[in-house]
């Protein structure tokens, strides 16, 4: 097992060998984090220090080192990139446009980024597997039973069902003037804590899914029809805000439009807070 120590010692000699040049405007400390999925490696700036934590599972011996070096280079570029870090801020985004993979490929880092970027693609979900049952096994049991809690609580007498959203999804198309079918299903989304918005499209799974508070009644129609509305016209216009918003308007949805944006700016997030705690209080009552 690799210890705090060993990986500070790995961090030094990268900033030796890659990021000599670079002013340490605030001290940077390294250490590992937690077992995560997907994230093997974050900064962050907390008090004046730059906070670079590295997933606990690249303390394995099984994990090449090029792969941990590849990750401490990966968050020292953003540090240099002023994320992070009180560094001046050069781009608007973290990762848009490869900027981090052009800064490492530039200080010497091509090769160790790409033999990480294959090792991690070939082999990080078994190794995950393998190495977190635990948490895999933890996490389908919240999952299950954040499904149980929905399912209990739109059980309950005049919720919204997926098929009137369905009825109101053919409805909005026609207005839409839209020929071609959407392309995706439409279904609820077991939601949890962290889903804050009123609906998701999982392009991998070819599926529209609605917050499960969508079936709440105390919502009105407009801000139903208005989900369903802004993922076909993005299908259709892209994702530019402006071009969505104008081709609404054009086909008379102004007042869905209005109302919806209104709903969601002054309720939606006192609602969502309030009623997901019902939705598993209600569960565990029955």
């Amino acid at each position: 097992m690799r210890t705090d120590e060993w990986l500070e010692q790995r961090f030094q000699t990268l900033l030796r060998r890659h990021f000599y040049d670079v002013n340490l405007v605030n001290p940077v400390d390294v250490s590992y984090g937690i077992r995560a999925r997907r994230r093997l490696g974050s900064i962050a700036l907390a008090n004046g220090r730059s906070v670079i934590r590295i997933n606990r599972l690249l303390a394995e011996q099984a994990v090449p080192v090029y792969v941990v070096d590849a990750t401490l280079g990966h968050e020292m570029a953003h540090y240099v990139h002023g994320f992070g870090s009180t560094l001046p801020r050069r781009y608007r985004h973290a990762h848009r446009g490869s900027v981090v993979d052009i800064e490492m490929d530039n200080r010497g880092m091509q090769e160790i980024r790409l033999q990480a970027h294959i090792w991690v693609e070939e082999n990080w979900g078994s190794f995950y597997v393998d190495e977190c049952g635990d948490l895999s096994a933890k996490k389908q049991m919240r999952e299950s039973h954040r499904r149980l809690c929905w399912e209990t609580w739109m059980a309950q007498c005049n919720r919204r069902s997926i098929a009137e959203i369905e009825a109101r999804h053919t409805v909005i198309l026609r207005q839409l003037n839209s020929s071609n079918p959407p392309g995706y299903r439409l279904d609820w989304l077991v939601a949890g804590p962290r889903h804050t918005a009123l609906s998701y499209y999982y392009d991998n799974e070819g599926v529209l899914r609605f917050h499960g508070l969508l079936a709440d009644r105390r919502i009105s129609n407009s801000v139903v029809d208005f989900e369903v509305a802004y993922w076909q016209v993005r299908r259709i216009v892209g994702a530019d805000w402006s071009k969505i918003r104008a081709y609404m308007l054009h086909h008379g949805l102004e007042s869905t439009l209005e109302e919806a944006i209104s709903w969601r700016q002054r309720v939606w997030t006192v609602f969502r807070k309030r009623h997901v705690d019902e939705v598993f209080q209600i569960a565990e009552q029955c």
